[in-house]
């Protein structure tokens, strides 16, 4: 069965080995230079947008951490639940997401026209809890529904 047929029967993708090991270390290593940045105060000047949304900062430290209830970790990132707008914010990422290994896999089933809607990484530190299943359009309400992907890039 090829991959677009396997999508349309379960409805998700497994693409082992779609980035390369340097994409993957490269991505990790560039996550912890953004948090630890961002915990020593700098802040990306596209962040000053007027446009940008002011209730969703770049890095999302954990309430508890964020507040000072818990000390902040060594690792700052094991303090971090989510980085958002990484391609908006980060020339790393911008490259990466727009790179031809995920932008082939996404044109060959929704056509030549593509554009990135949300980038985040999601973080699972110790003692963060789960991340539930759940469908993304169920947030966006994007119409129609066939002719949006979501991408989700496992790193360690």
């Amino acid at each position: 069965m090829c991959i677009r047929d396997r999508y349309r029967s379960d409805g998700f993708l497994v693409i082992r080995g779609l980035l390369d090991t340097p994409a993957v270390s490269g991505s990790l290593e560039e996550i912890h230079s953004i948090v630890e940045a961002w915990g020593d105060g700098v802040r990306p000047e596209s962040s000053k947008d007027a446009g940008e949304a002011p209730q969703t900062p770049h890095v999302d430290f954990i309430p508890a951490f964020a507040s000072g209830e818990k000390p902040m970790p060594a690792e700052k990132v094991d303090a971090v639940r989510r980085l958002f707008r990484l391609v908006r914010h980060n020339q790393y990422f911008r490259d990466l997401c727009t790179g031809s290994e995920l932008t082939e896999v996404v044109r060959a089933h929704l056509g030549p026209n593509v554009m990135v809607l949300q980038s985040m990484a999601l973080m699972k530190p110790p003692g963060s809890g789960e991340k539930r299943w759940h469908q993304d359009n169920g947030y966006f309400r994007l119409s129609p529904d066939d002719q949006i992907a979501a991408l989700w890039i496992a790193l360690d």
